[in-house]
């Protein structure tokens, strides 16, 4: 983790070290991180985390005279990149990545991401040229937070490292808020004005006070037919995926996986397991189980406990030892609070935070380092294929053409207006309603119709080619927690490999439907490896199927946490209370769907938050505060670990 600063304004030793204070890790103390160049126009401090075997060996920031660089590294393919150096194996095995980073950026300089591969952000100041270059990976796996203030740039991996420093007074961003509260996060958005998040493939150069930002991934997404059988692409994307599954296994602690029972952690695990099988390891899978007691929600389609299918796949392969997670009766009402003054930021999903808070707790206890999950699966090697077919497309577009006339036809006779009258507003509120997001009903009508277009769902690509490049790039969300980080843990996807993304984008469509089947490719991935009924499974379990349940459990507690965000004003200005209210009502009846739980939970994630911040600085309404605090510890909600579940003898 790190921070740094840069501008001819001036940089200050108290400003470092308050940002340094905030970093996560407890490795080693902030104030032997730190160094300020001597005519003060940069600034870097690091705490390592010490999740590589080689990370003993880094020591940031690395100053020589005529580069300062700090960063965040997990790299692949660290024996091509020593050849590419010129560096001997033997010298090399006693660096770190971020040593290597460093090294390559010295070789390539901005062209350094297109040259590496795997996780990293980096700021490197260049003495004599004044210039700072900053950059995240493909998809922003490790994110890089920068603001300017008082004429300098500042940088860090967590927000809470550049909201520390004393020239900082940041305000809370009201539209970026709503947008939350429905679930969405654009490219470079944090809740804050002024403060951004370099997104997933973007380089930064900052130089005689002007910033720029460009995409430096601009991978080629054109078709190549290279193989003749489709058997051999899938023997392609199956290297691709082990290699990117072996790069993760790299730790100094302990690995962990998820298992869910669906294709993709199912795959990340059997793979991961059965290399360290050669070195006659077992992997430990965590599998996400209902709180025992709790009602059942009977979604149609839906099934609410995976724990069967994954334990068939451990039975599948021996050197699985399965272990059940439930929430341990914690519901996000007692994660989120913590949550936000760790991140500075709403969760996207409350719902998995619970579990993926006791995961990270529980790894922790097993003093494990990395956990492997398959998160980018959707849009990579399960990509399910329907969009890819053309004849779907247009059926598609059909139907919406035939929606938006039947929804006029419905208006004809309900909504006569006489010549200049106009339409009555709650109507065409309504039919305005019908192409927004869902959730939007818990915005203000104002705040609807002042982001009408932001909240608008997001358009497809005409081309069916073009959905599937968009789905297979999309970069991680700013507005993912890194509270992870606090327990010592990393969450690594294989299934979002650069390499492996890269071929994918070139396969022909149709690989992706191997058997006619959506999710083909990853069904083929699987054969021999699996269990068949988990290889061809075709129906879904309900990702938290606690989330109704907690409802009806804590009824009153959320009721206060409602009214909460009544005595907030800054909730006033973007969330519809009344209809949040309602909503809550029909929930902790036990009336209420998953979808209307999801909904509920992102009002109150991105309510709390902002009610949270002005609780916390004494505000009034959304302004200006002084984030120059020290980060809340982890006590609260930690301490010895509740006994893991056993999925078998």
């Amino acid at each position: 983790m790190f921070a740094a600063m840069a501008g001819e304004a001036g940089c200050r030793s108290y400003e470092i070290t308050a940002m340094a204070s905030a970093l996560p890790g407890r490795n080693s103390p902030a104030e032997e991180n730190i160094w300020l160049d001597e005519t003060a126009a940069f600034a870097a401090a690091s705490r390592p985390l010490t999740l590589l075997p080689e990370d003993a060996f880094d020591s940031q920031p690395f100053v020589d005279q005529e580069l300062i660089f700090v960063c965040r590294a997990r790299l692949d393919d660290r024996a091509g990149l020593l050849q590419q150096l010129q560096i001997d194996s033997v010298h090399g095995a006693t660096l770190s990545d971020s040593h290597i980073l460093r090294q390559s950026y010295k070789k390539w300089r901005e062209e350094t991401p297109q040259h590496v591969y795997g996780d990293f952000a980096f700021v490197a100041w260049e003495r004599w040229s004044r210039r700072t270059v900053a950059a995240t990976d493909h998809l922003g796996n490790f994110r890089l937070f920068y603001c300017r203030a008082a004429g300098r740039i500042l940088f860090a991996t967590q927000l809470a490292a550049l909201l520390a420093c004393p020239a900082v007074h940041a305000s809370l961003d009201v539209e970026s808020l709503g947008l939350a509260a429905v679930g969405k996060h654009g490219p470079g958005w944090t809740m804050f004005e002024g403060v951004k998040v370099l997104a997933g493939g973007e380089l930064l150069v900052h130089h005689d006070e002007m910033v720029r930002v460009e995409r430096w991934w601009q991978p080629d997404t054109a078709p190549r037919e290279v193989h003749a059988q489709v058997r051999d692409y899938v023997e392609e994307a199956r290297a691709l995926f082990d290699s990117a599954v072996a790069s993760r296994l790299r730790a100094r602690g302990g690995v962990i996986a998820t298992l869910s029972g669906g294709l993709d952690s199912t795959l990340v695990a059997v793979t991961a397991a059965r290399q360290m099988a050669a070195s006659g390891k077992v992997l430990e899978a965590f599998t996400a189980i209902r709180q025992p007691g709790l009602p059942v929600n009977n979604e149609p389609r839906w099934e609410n406990d995976e724990a069967a299918w994954a334990a068939a796949v451990a039975d599948f392969q021996p050197n699985i030892r399965q272990r059940l997670v439930s929430p341990g009766g914690l519901t996000p009402l007692d994660i989120l609070p913590i949550v936000h003054a760790l991140s500075h930021t709403p969760v996207h999903n409350p719902a998995n935070v619970v579990w993926a808070w006791q995961m990270s707790a529980r790894a922790a206890h097993n003093r494990a380092r990395v956990i492997l999950c398959g998160d980018h699966g959707n849009q990579s090697i399960s990509y399910a294929g329907d969009l890819c077919d053309a004849h779907f497309i247009r059926l598609r577009r059909i139907a919406g053409v035939a929606q938006r006339t039947w929804d006029r036809v419905r208006c004809i006779g309900t909504l006569p207006h006489k010549s200049g009258a106009a339409i009555k507003p709650e109507t065409q509120d309504a039919l305005q309603l019908r192409q927004l997001r869902p959730g939007c009903e818990v915005l203000l009508p104002e705040f609807r119709t002042d982001h009408h277009e932001e909240l608008l769902e997001a358009q497809l690509p005409e081309a069916e080619r073009d959905i599937f490049t968009r789905a297979m790039t999309a970069a991680q969300p700013a507005a993912r927690v890194d509270f992870m980080a606090r327990f010592g843990i990393e969450w690594l996807d294989p299934t979002g490999d650069r390499k492996l993304l890269e071929r994918l984008l070139t396969f022909p469509l149709h690989v992706f439907r191997v058997g006619n089947r959506p999710r083909g490719l990853a069904r083929e991935l699987g054969r021999g490896l699996i269990p068949q009924s988990v290889r061809l499974r075709r129906t879904r379990g309900i990702d938290f199927p606690d989330e109704t349940a907690w409802f009806t459990l804590r009824a009153g507690d959320y009721h206060n946490a409602l009214q909460s965000l009544r005595d907030s004003s800054t909730c006033g200005f973007f969330l519809d209370l009344s209809a949040l209210e309602s909503l809550l009502q029909t929930l902790c009846a036990g009336h209420g769907s998953a979808a209307e739980a999801l909904i509920a939970h992102r009002a109150l994630d991105a309510g709390l938050f902002a009610a949270g911040f002005e609780s916390a600085h004494g505000l009034q309404a959304a302004g200006d505060f002084d984030m120059s605090h020290s980060v809340p510890t982890l006590s609260a909600l930690t301490g010895p670990a509740e006994p893991v579940q056993h999925a078998r003898a």
